[in-house]
């Protein structure tokens, strides 16, 4: 092992975590939107609670998982998880701009 391969290990583990965030939103919002449909707007006048930063309390602890996981597989094949964190980037992006244009 490298004295560079802790660095890259904790690299893709970051880039794992930080793209794992928008991609559970975005499922979250789905799932949450297709089970439970909001109400008529014109008919709430206010809603004491603010889902968005619910959604994002759920997703920090599923990416920390996934950054601990991902530094572990890091660490027995780097170049494995560098191959599989370029489709993750483009598949949590995809996800995220489909949940922004069926679920504002």
């Amino acid at each position: 092992m490298t004295a560079r391969a802790p660095k890259t290990a904790l690299t893709f583990a970051a880039i794992a975590a930080l793209l794992s965030i928008p991609a559970t939103y975005a499922i979250q919002r789905l799932v949450q939107d297709a089970l439970f449909p909001d109400p008529n707007p014109a008919l709430v006048t206010a809603s004491l609670r603010i889902a968005m930063f619910w959604r994002l309390e759920v997703s920090l602890p599923i990416a920390l998982v996934i950054g601990i996981g991902t530094h572990a597989a890091a660490q027995r094949n780097a170049a494995l998880v560098a191959r599989v964190l370029e489709p993750a980037l483009y598949a949590s992006a995809s996800l995220l701009v489909l949940q922004s244009i069926l679920r504002p």
